[in-house]
């Protein structure tokens, strides 16, 4: 198969855009959840600007298994060096974060932010549900998911490339599955919330490994016209579901909507 490096460029700078605007909407939920800012006649769709986390971890996925598709991470140095790089990226940044909230907003004591130093430094804060709303966590959860979904990437690659389409296809529907009906439990026996659990995004983030992957590609979901009507259905289902306060809080949920419009948004 030949691969055109000037599409794929193109490509990958139009999912980064949609990335930035990911987390653009989640930056504008957090600002209506803690700052009550109100956006108008979109104020309601904003509200639940949290379901586009899901957005943010199937694009990260995919956008990686784009830069990464023509090179084996199986090779201790080429091991080596993507891990170092993703680390790079992300761990220095983070650290200034932590530490200027610890010590500026902080009201952890010192001993138990002595405790939670390793938990932090590894970035394993996700592992834990319940250190969520502790320290600067509520905030910085999604960097230990993403770190955890690094992790994994090179195997997550690895399955894609050998599997068939057919069968990439198959899992690609266990993974939606699994996101649809877990939220279902949550709300059944209202058990702790898995909005920042890893495993849970670890699966957005191979969904959108396993479209990046698929050799199948359909051209008139590439369309302006189509795109447009995928944002429509999305703003018009989450507007009309925080009017009702349908679930409101149970973000995952939305994962029914989310994971199917924005899967065709990648493909």
């Amino acid at each position: 198969m030949i691969i055109d490096k000037n599409k794929m460029s193109q490509r990958a700078a139009g999912l980064d855009l949609f990335r930035v605007v990911a987390a653009l909407m989640v930056l504008l939920f957090h600002c209506h959840i803690h700052h009550e800012c109100n956006f108008g006649p979109l104020t309601g769709f904003v509200s639940m600007g949290a379901v586009f986390m899901t957005a943010f971890f199937m694009l990260s996925g995919y956008v990686l298994y784009m830069t990464y598709r023509e090179k084996s991470l199986v090779q201790i140095l080429p091991l080596k060096n993507f891990y170092l790089k993703r680390l790079i990226g992300i761990l220095p940044l983070y650290y200034l974060v932590s530490v200027i909230y610890v010590v500026s907003l902080g009201t952890e004591s010192l001993l138990q932010n002595i405790v939670l130093l390793p938990i932090e430094l590894l970035g394993l804060q996700s592992v834990f549900s319940s250190l969520f709303n502790i320290s600067h966590n509520s905030g910085t959860w999604f960097i230990s998911c993403l770190l955890i979904a690094y992790l994994f990437f090179p195997l997550m690659q690895e399955v894609a490339k050998q599997l068939a389409t057919r069968a990439k296809i198959l899992l690609f529907v266990a993974c939606a599955l699994v996101l649809f009906w877990s939220p279902l439990v949550v709300h059944s026996f209202a058990t702790d919330s898995i909005y920042a659990n890893p495993f849970f995004r670890g699966l957005e983030f191979f969904i959108g490994v396993l479209l990046c992957s698929l050799s199948v590609r359909l051209e008139f979901l590439k369309t302006w016209k189509f795109f447009v009507i995928e944002v429509l259905v999305l703003v018009a289902v989450i507007s009309a579901a925080a009017r009702l306060n349908l679930f409101v809080g149970n973000y995952m949920l939305y994962d029914v909507v989310a994971v199917p419009l924005f899967a065709c948004m990648n493909v």
